[in-house]
């Protein structure tokens, strides 16, 4: 074990010794003359063309030509067709061609491989013209993806704006929200109270129907969910199982498309348009008459079976359609049980308890008592129904 040691310490101790030894001689390895340097890169392009590696070679060839540059280095005709035959292997035809030129530029027509080097130039012409018009092919392809992604683009935001909702206007004013009528009323109708809505706003002429939510869908929003219809048909009927969640999903959708504010109707709001300046149980009168609306009771053909197509009835004082009846339309309110502490400015009530939010209108397999004008329910937001659906809103610019 001594021993082994005492060897050990004389092999460390002649590594120190012979160091500087390796450090000058790859010093003078540096500071070779530019022919002989020449020389070595010669023979690591030959070591590497053989190894398969010719994209090396290439770049090892150019470092004599970095020295031919530098240094005025002569450099034997010979070396141009190495060069342009390693250029070629590694399919860069350009540099193939112009080392091809080059050869036959020092060596002229009796140089040893002018005829080689002809074959060289018009197979790497053949191959780069091979090239140029795959490139070209490829550009033109990728040319014609775009013009067909951007007409398909065009042709989606055509069909978006086509089932884009019909909007209203509706005026600032103001009105007393609550059971005005003093009939049928229930402790969460009241206290009757006035709001005050300051600005105009726009609303959805319709619900919002199957053809925008599915429009929605083909365009990549609404979470991709496609809501049963129960066989009663999509289209202009209105979109049903969906939940206040899903309207959220689908008033984003609306604000990517178009850069609008799009919303859900506050409580308020919605009740405005409901009453349409009137004062009674329903926009037209306290009864509910025969064919105004569909509902179980209205008198439609649709009663207490199915939705009706929207704008199946004639529209209010402010011409918008179906706000009685047909289904329950999710607006942006938490659930309050009483109108104590509610908003008199038209805004939503953001406070109580935001995991139930707000439905209002009736629908078609309700009652006619719960068509009022007054009348509110509410459901957990995630909660899905096929007599509930929504409308929107719209905040206009000032």
């Amino acid at each position: 074990m001594q021993k082994l040691l005492l060897n050990l310490r004389s092999t460390v101790s002649l590594f120190w010794v012979l160091l500087p030894c390796f450090a000058a001689a790859e010093l003078a390895m540096a500071q070779l003359p530019p022919a002989v340097m020449a020389d070595r890169y010669l023979v690591q392009a030959d070591r590497e063309l053989r190894s398969g590696d010719a994209a090396a070679a290439v770049e090892t060839l150019n470092l004599i030509v970095a020295l031919q540059a530098e240094h005025g280095l002569e450099v034997p005709d010979m070396f141009w067709f190495r060069r342009a035959e390693a250029a070629y292997a590694a399919r860069d035809m350009e540099l193939t061609l112009e080392s091809v030129v080059r050869y036959i530029e020092v060596s002229g027509q009796d140089g040893e491989h002018y005829l080689a080097a002809l074959e060289l130039y018009d197979a790497a012409e053949l191959a780069k013209a091979e090239a140029d018009a795959r490139l070209a092919a490829e550009r033109a392809e990728a040319e014609r993806l775009a013009e067909r992604l951007a007409a398909e683009e065009e042709a989606l935001a055509a069909a978006v704006s086509a089932v884009a909702p019909e909007m209203v206007v509706i005026p600032a004013g103001s009105f007393r929200m609550g059971c005005v009528s003093g009939q049928d009323c229930f402790d969460h109708e009241q206290p009757v109270h006035e709001v005050t809505i300051p600005r105009a706003f726009a609303v959805s002429k319709y619900e919002v129907t199957f053809a925008q939510w599915d429009a929605c869908v083909l365009g990549g929003g609404c979470g991709g969910y496609r809501p049963d219809d129960r066989g009663w048909g999509r289209g202009r009927r209105p979109v049903i199982n969906v939940s206040w969640d899903d309207a959220q999903e689908y008033v984003g959708w609306l604000f990517r498309q178009t850069g609008q504010t799009y919303r859900l109707l506050t409580e308020a709001e919605w009740e405005y348009v409901a009453r349409a300046g009137s004062s009674t149980l329903y926009s037209w009168g306290d009864a509910i008459g025969n064919n105004r609306a569909n509902c179980g009771g209205c008198g439609s053909q649709w009663d207490n079976r199915q939705t009706a197509p929207v704008g199946s009835f004639p529209p209010n004082a402010f011409g918008v359609h179906d706000m009685h009846g047909n289904i329950w339309e999710w607006v942006e309110d938490c659930l309050n049980e009483s109108y104590v502490g509610a908003p008199s400015d038209g805004s939503a009530w953001r406070s109580g308890d935001c995991s139930q939010r707000m439905l209002r209108g009736g629908s078609w397999d309700i009652s006619p008592r719960d068509l009022r004008s007054a009348y509110r329910v509410r459901d957990p937001s995630g909660y899905r129904n096929d007599n509930g659906g929504f409308r929107v809103a719209r905040t206009l610019a000032p």
